[in-house]
């Protein structure tokens, strides 16, 4: 009768033990969810931005062609662009309705972010975009004549284009491998409009330009001097080209190296605050502006 007590403490400790483990593997998938989520957020501004790029570049090689009277072989390139950009526009609007499906199940947007629970759920992506379901086959679809569009108009490239499988993904992780696609998607657009740019004669500047900075902290005491850096990423073809900077609408005066030194004093109430970088520049007679928001706080230290 003695060994009733001690047995009865050794399964409340196993199963204790066995708590733990699902409490520590719960909390990690958690996290790991957050960081998809955030990882899914990030490449979608990102292919924000590539989308207007690649509007630059249609209407870079369009300029060129005006400016070389309309050239018969020219005017043929620009039609192409012009159907490669809408063949990436249309593929990005399946990923983006896709996205969207997946992220409001119910049909309803009422929430601006889908919930921890739902972003973990296993299956909803597969229900969606399983191999025998008519959304993935029509993403197949687009993809193997996408393919066949860049070929066309460049032999020599090699776009990454992967064709991702949600068997047994979570939600979130769906989510960031349709980001991920577009991303490729884009990208591969950006890299042919770039050789076409190259046969018209059209000058570009870089194929990836971003506004950024640099904070010496991202709390600053209220009344305190704000102190950070605004610059424009991957600059080494326009070192000699006049940058305009602004933070928060006020000029920002701008070093040898292109360099903006942004210093502004901090509200005297605690909290969140944020301020808004501006970088405008000419080149090649064309006018271009960056813009890149940044959030601090404001608190004692």
């Amino acid at each position: 009768m003695k060994r009733l007590p001690t047995l009865v403490l050794v399964v409340l400790v196993a199963a204790s033990a066995m708590a733990y483990a699902f409490y520590r593997q719960h909390q990690a998938q958690t996290q790991l969810n957050g960081q998809l989520y955030y990882l899914n957020q990030l490449l979608a501004t990102d292919n924000e931005d590539a989308h207007r790029r690649t509007e630059g570049n249609v209407k870079g090689i369009e300029e060129a062609v005006v400016k070389n009277q309309n050239q018969p072989k020219e005017v043929s390139i620009l039609a192409a662009a012009r159907k490669l950009h809408d063949n990436a526009d249309s593929m990005a609007l399946t990923l983006r309705d896709l996205t969207n499906e997946l992220r409001h199940p119910t049909g309803t947007k009422a929430e601006a972010n889908p919930t921890l629970a739902h972003l973990g759920e296993i299956g909803a992506s597969e229900k969606l975009l399983g191999s025998t379901r008519a959304a993935q086959q029509g993403m197949h679809q687009q993809i193997t004549n996408y393919r066949s569009v860049l070929q066309a108009l460049n032999p020599t490239g090699k776009a990454k284009l992967s064709e991702p499988q949600f068997t047994g993904l979570s939600t979130v992780a769906a989510l960031a491998n349709l980001s991920q696609l577009e991303s490729e998607v884009r990208t591969a657009e950006l890299n042919t409009l770039q050789y076409l740019l190259s046969r018209v004669g059209a000058k570009q500047l870089r194929s990836h330009l971003v506004a950024l900075y640099s904070a010496e902290s991202g709390v600053v005491a209220p009344g305190e001097i704000y102190r950070a850096h605004l610059f424009l990423g991957s600059i080494l073809d326009l070192r000699y080209v006049p940058m305009q900077m602004r933070c928060n609408g006020q000029p920002v005066a701008v070093d040898s190296s292109n360099v903006g030194q942004v210093r502004f004093r901090a509200p005297l109430k605690s909290g969140p605050a944020a301020w808004t970088g501006t970088i405008r520049f000419n080149a090649s007679g064309r006018d271009t502006t960056f813009q890149v928001h940044v959030p601090y706080r404001v608190a004692q230290r």
